[in-house]
């Protein structure tokens, strides 16, 4: 016969590591969090960003894809870091070059385990995009 102490033991401490929600205000821990597949929220149909994030230690490395409404599509590579800020928790900052041309910039911060909000801008031909807001959500 089964042991329902020891069961019922082993299952809250199983759904109390489930529910250990991310120590936001570490760099660590919000890197590490970061690994993983992450698409950018978009209004418009057709347009898409994705990350694919590898952490080590606090270095971000990695590569993607992108898709345009009615333009080009393709892959990216990415870089970054996550560093500590004074106040607001440790920023994430990710430089990463599409094989259209474009280079991009995403600053922001882990808000929640799921999800990475932010500023992102560029330049395409010389020409700089104005800074506009972005989130990443886990997929």
């Amino acid at each position: 016969m089964p042991n329902y102490r020891q069961l019922a033991v082993a299952l809250v401490l199983s759904l109390a590591a489930a529910c250990n929600p991310v120590d936001l205000k570490d760099p660590n821990s919000v890197a590490a969090e970061l690994r993983g597949t992450w698409s950018r929220s978009f209004d418009l149909p057709g347009i898409s960003t994705v990350f694919v994030i590898s952490v080590q230690d606090l270095t971000l490395t990695g590569n993607g894809t992108f898709t345009d409404e009615a333009g080009p599509s393709g892959t990216l590579s990415l870089s970054g870091q996550v560093t500590t800020q004074q106040m607001g928790g440790p920023l994430v900052q990710i430089d990463f070059v599409q094989t259209d041309g474009f280079t991009g910039h995403f600053s922001g911060t882990l808000t929640n385990a799921n999800t990475l909000d932010g500023i992102v801008w560029g330049s395409f031909g010389g020409i700089i995009a104005d800074p506009g807001p972005a989130t990443f959500r886990r997929q």
